[in-house]
């Protein structure tokens, strides 16, 4: 009998891991456009050259093969870890998830494409996917409760956006969880043997080869966990636990010394981060653009009134269960390693708000497993008291609608790292391939890759910096009836473009065809 609810719990977790991958694949086709930080990730896993070192002032190019040439490996540095590992020394990130990209990018030399980071992090996904449920599991103790919150995980609106992003993130949601399961697992346990210890240990060496950030919810983790073993006083597993966590630390250092230097010298994250924590008075600022984040997220433009249907259903849940608050019944549920959880995720997104350098939904990913699990339970737990733990079909039904419609609204709002609004832009530089383009940049040559969807479609492009602009002189457009140019955001546009039409009496006007990230793109006729 135990067996085939196994067998069904498992048949279940795949027909899950199946839809969420094809649901992803679907919106994934959909992506018509990349972050800036997105292009880098290809760039620092296969890039032999530094952001401003790839492009040769006043040499044509074939559209945009300097950049794919700068995103993809060639026969000279396919599984190049070497390579991967110095590109990231010398930014501000470790490197295990530019270590997934690069391998993958060795088996498809000279090949860019958006699939790439798309099936490392869907294949990813599957394992959040499991650590969700695994998780849940812990909390819930409903199986129903606990398989709803994992489908709806593996649905929700702003986890797919997060999947979308082709960045480290979801890689590190994987460590976060394990950990978190990790700790669930022993917090209630007498002795913590040396699978917890083996475990610690590589989680938090990979954590941290993953993103920073990890450290912070591990440090707050850590000080939870280790309180509660001070309490207890198990002097022995107290002293295995903090040589674990120094043992981690000493092996990510060794695999990766750049860290060092990345967080607590002149590495401009870490240096950013610092100054936020030191600067007073602007944290509800920067709560306020983190909570929007967060309605938009999960609610779309409805969040007031699914926090009043969550909030109305809490409230009567509670009402009608007041004989067991007065027992502390339900008050005990808060206490232990659910408050763990929940002091860690509190603790974390507080310090985020205060130290990261952009208000993006990026750096809250992580917790978003955890808003999802709580958010289930409530509605729930609310549920079951007001049914009085019968008609389970219908608490289901109910809790499911609820959340389906706040992420259909979500979805509606929209998913920023789909970037759909650029395929308009791309369709203009489509219809304009053959114009021959100059390009006049401010000198920094990482702002161009930003562009690489829009100038790649040209056949012909020459790139001319603003400390090169004598070059212009040298460019012969006399045979051409039209052209284009782009000119960065940070230099005199009109000035650049009225330059090149009193030089070249056979254009007359200029028309602004479209913008990109850091320039605009006008057309001489």
């Amino acid at each position: 009998m135990e067996k085939k609810k196994h067998g069904k719990i498992i048949v279940g977790i795949l027909v899950v891991l199946i839809l969420q991958s094809l649901i992803y694949i679907y919106f994934g086709n959909q992506k018509v456009g990349f972050h800036i930080d997105e292009f880098y990730t290809y760039a620092l896993s296969n890039g032999q050259e530094r952001a401003n070192d790839f492009i040769e002032d006043g040499r044509i190019y074939a559209g945009g093969s300097p950049f794919t040439e700068h995103y993809t490996t060639n026969k000279d540095n396919r599984f190049d870890y070497e390579m991967v590992w110095r590109n990231q020394a010398e930014d501000v990130h470790p490197p295990l998830y530019y270590f997934f990209i690069h391998t993958i990018s060795s088996f498809l030399p000279g090949v860019f494409t958006k699939w790439i980071g798309l099936g490392v992090n869907i294949f990813f996904s599957l394992v959040v996917t499991i650590l969700v449920y695994l998780v849940s599991k812990e909390f819930l103790k409903d199986k129903k409760a606990v398989f709803l919150s994992t489908v709806l995980f593996s649905v929700c609106p702003a986890v797919i956006n997060s999947i979308m992003f082709l960045r480290m993130y979801i890689l590190l949601n994987i460590w976060i969880l394990a950990v978190v399961w990790l700790f669930l697992l022993y917090y209630d346990k007498k002795k913590l043997d040396k699978l917890f210890y083996v475990a610690l240990l590589c989680i938090t060496v990979l954590g941290t080869l993953t993103q920073y950030y990890f450290l912070i919810f591990l440090f707050f983790l850590c000080l939870y966990f280790g309180i509660n073993l001070l309490i207890k006083k198990r002097w022995k597993d107290v002293v295995g636990y903090i040589f674990t966590l120094a043992t981690a630390g000493i092996i990510s250092i060794a695999v990766f010394p750049a860290m060092l230097n990345q967080i607590f010298g002149d590495g401009y994250r870490g240096e950013q981060s610092f100054e936020n924590l030191a600067k007073g008075g602007d944290f509800f600022e920067r709560l306020d653009k983190y909570l929007e984040i967060f309605k938009n997220s999960f609610f779309g433009n409805k969040f007031g009134i699914f926090a009043f249907i969550i909030i109305i259903l809490a409230v009567i849940a509670i009402l009608m269960n007041i004989k067991d608050l007065k027992k502390k019944t339900v008050v005990c549920f808060f206490k232990g390693k659910v408050m763990m959880v929940i002091f860690t995720v509190l603790a974390y997104t507080i310090l985020v708000i205060k130290i990261s350098p952009f208000q993006t939904p990026r750096y809250i990913f992580c917790i978003y497993p955890f808003i999802i699990i709580g958010l289930t339970g409530i509605l729930f737990r609310s549920m079951i008291t007001i049914f009085r733990g019968r008609a389970n079909t219908i608490v289901l039904t109910i809790v499911s609608l609820i959340c389906l419609l706040s992420f259909y609204s979500s979805y509606k709002q929209g998913m920023s790292y789909l970037f759909l609004e650029e395929e308009n832009i791309i369709d203009i530089a489509k219809q304009h391939k053959d114009e021959p383009m100059i390009c006049i940049y401010d000198g920094k040559q990482w702002k161009l890759m930003g562009s690489y969807f829009e100038l790649s479609y040209n056949e012909s492009i020459i790139y001319i910096s603003k400390k090169n602009l004598k070059k212009l002189e040298n460019i012969d457009i006399t045979g051409f009836d039209k052209m284009q140019v782009y000119v960065s955001d940070s230099l005199n546009q009109d000035k650049m473009v009225n330059k090149i039409l009193s030089k070249n009496k056979n254009f007359k006007t200029s028309t602004l065809l479209y913008k990109v990230s850091y320039g605009s793109v006008y057309e001489l006729e």
